[in-house]
């Protein structure tokens, strides 16, 4: 009899400790949907890469000038020179 009763009470705790741990997933999902520090580092993520995609395009078209500049000045230096 007492055999019984243990693996009853045995029993009866994994049935406690599942509902426990369904609670303690339920209270961890709600928390998750409710957060939204991710969707603040998300808009950040999506600003600083437009920001790159801009600076990109400047820092190219700058660097096509620059070069042309420099080469026009070289051009005028060696004509200089001879």
């Amino acid at each position: 009899m007492f055999e019984r009763t243990k693996t009853r009470a045995v029993g009866l705790e994994a049935v406690n400790s599942v509902v426990l741990g369904a609670k303690k997933m339920k209270t961890l999902i709600n928390r998750f949907v409710k957060d939204e520090s991710g969707a603040t580092a998300i808009e950040y993520g999506l600003i600083a890469g437009l920001l790159s995609v801009v600076i990109i395009a400047a820092v190219s078209l700058a660097g096509t000038s620059l070069q042309n500049v420099f080469t026009s000045i070289s051009d005028e230096l060696d004509d200089s020179v001879k």
